[in-house]
């Protein structure tokens, strides 16, 4: 799982960051998320392979259903880019978090601390 404040690697078990001790509670539902949605892809692709192959059909159904969401689920848990609001102007901002903890808003060019 990568820190969303810095991009580093932070422990899967891990709330907060071990180098920049950033609150990573939000990171760590979305990687619970892509685990749950690969099992419910997993679930959907074998009943769906189920109805066409009794016999393999659930099994290649389910193999492919759980790497689809998995896929996905990770591919939203991995994102490095967020939206904050700008605390002088409110301004909403997409900001890379890999980039560090500071960033200027483009409206205000004020510069703030993203935690």
């Amino acid at each position: 799982m990568l820190c969303v404040n810095c991009g580093k690697e932070v422990p899967f078990g891990g709330r907060v960051c071990p180098w920049c001790h950033a609150d990573n509670s939000r990171s760590h539902a979305s990687h619970l998320f892509s685990r749950v949605l690969g099992f419910i892809g997993a679930a959907v692709g074998a009943g769906i392979g189920y109805m066409i192959d009794e016999e393999m059909g659930w099994l290649v159904g389910g193999v492919i259903g759980m790497i689809i969401g998995a896929v996905i689920g990770f591919s939203k848990g991995m994102s490095t880019h967020r939206n904050v609001k700008c605390p002088n102007c409110g301004t909403m901002l997409r900001v890379d978090t890999t980039q560090g903890p500071n960033y200027q808003c483009f409206k205000c060019q004020e510069m703030f601390h993203l935690t």
